[in-house]
């Protein structure tokens, strides 16, 4: 009964306004997170412009990438 009484006292504004602090914060986090993965890896790649082959095949052309691709099993050379 306790928490049903302390839930309407809370003040709905002040809820609203956490979730947004939240979702802000969380943004803020994901977008220097994107920055930094696109100014450490995906910028100095693509500088390197590196050709691929599609005779070649996946394999080598997926390995040509390195850290900017994910880890697949099958395809990832270690």
């Amino acid at each position: 009964m306790e928490f049903f009484q302390a839930a309407s006292r809370q003040d709905p504004l002040k809820d609203s306004l956490t979730a947004e602090d939240s979702y802000n914060a969380i943004r803020t986090k994901m977008l220097a997170e994107l920055k930094e993965y696109e100014d450490e890896i995906l910028y100095p790649l693509a500088t390197q412009q590196i050709e691929i082959d599609l005779d070649d095949g996946v394999l080598v052309n997926y390995n040509k990438f390195g850290s900017a691709l994910k880890k697949v099993s099958g395809l990832s050379e270690n």
